[in-house]
């Protein structure tokens, strides 16, 4: 490799973690690559040598976890950087400074979702909410209850009306975009954590069985939300 960049040895108290690590993300302008890691510490560093840019600590909220590796997601413009903390925080960095925006304690599970037209994230809590985020402030817009699907492990936008939340119980559910209202639900033995793939009006989902699951979910005469599942091919993963 041209570089690698590891976090100093932690205490041995420090035992929890359930990631390590988060997926890097790299600044719109290519100048910093951000990461966040299991002992609290968000950093961002130089593509080009590994070199730390800026780095960041959030004290732990979780009884068990540090991890600040939930994300990290990058805003529309590209000046601020959202990470969450295991059963803690969720918070908004500057990409420049890495001065703290906002931070709330939101309780976060999965990473969050940003949808870049409503200026809005969507984040999976602990206690089985699905909670909407006003991305600019971290003030909650709305909260929902869903703690019986279990938790909120993704959400796929569908089109500029509905989007996609799967959950830990393997059951997926369609959503009014704007407001977060249940419009439909299927419940199946689905991998809550694989990637959901749609085209506007179609989900396809792969099951807990290595199998591929296509549903239709637009009547496009009507343009209303239905149940019924098209003929579709289940197709077995090799």
């Amino acid at each position: 490799p041209v570089w690698n960049y590891k976090r100093p040895a932690q205490p041995t108290s420090v035992v929890w973690s359930l990631r390590g690590a988060s997926t890097p993300k790299m600044s719109q302008d290519g100048s910093k690559l951000f990461a966040g890691f299991s002992d609290g510490s968000f950093v961002a560093l130089s593509p080009s040598n590994g070199e730390v840019v800026w780095e960041k600590s959030i004290a732990q909220k979780s009884e068990l976890f540090k991890d600040l590796d939930l994300g990290p997601v990058l805003s529309k413009d590209g000046k601020s950087i959202y990470a969450g903390q295991v059963d803690g925080d969720l918070v908004s960095f500057d990409v420049n400074s890495g001065n703290v925006i906002w931070q709330s304690n939101l309780r976060v599970a999965f990473p969050p979702y940003l949808d870049e037209s409503r200026h809005q994230l969507w984040v999976s809590s602990t206690k089985g909410q699905m909670l909407k985020v006003a991305a600019g402030t971290g003030n909650v817009l709305t909260s929902l209850d869903f703690a019986k699907k279990g938790l909120l492990t993704r959400v796929t936008p569908l089109n500029e009306k509905y989007m996609v939340a799967t959950w830990t119980k393997g059951s997926w559910s369609l959503h009014d975009r704007a407001s977060g209202k249940l419009v439909w639900e299927a419940s199946s033995a689905l991998n809550s954590l694989a990637p959901v793939a749609t085209d506007s009006d179609r989900i396809a989902i792969l099951s807990t069985r290595n199998k591929l699951h296509l549903f239709s979910v637009l009547d496009k005469a009507s343009d209303k939300t239905s149940d019924k599942k098209i003929n579709f091919k289940i197709v077995e993963e090799k």
